[in-house]
């Protein structure tokens, strides 16, 4: 009988164990994942030139096609 009690709180605490640590391991994988990422682009045309805006929104479109939206998770600086 003091077998089995010591049993059943070892498996408990095993158990309890491999819980905690998989929650540990599911809290930390998301915060890696919200990291937002930046880039920088450097042009050669004036910020008010409509060829340029053309370009951006080019950039912008392409991006956002991989699945890349600038605010959400990526920072596009010009």
């Amino acid at each position: 009988m003091v077998t089995d009690l010591k049993r059943r709180q070892l498996l408990m605490k095993v158990g309890a164990g491999a819980l905690a640590s998989a929650v540990l391991a599911r809290n930390a994988w998301p915060q890696s994942a919200r990291r937002k990422r930046r880039i920088g682009v450097l042009t050669w045309w004036p910020e008010d030139d409509p060829a340029g805006r053309t370009q951006t929104a080019a950039l912008a479109d392409g991006l956002a096609a991989l699945g890349w939206i600038e605010g959400n998770n990526i920072q596009v600086d010009y």
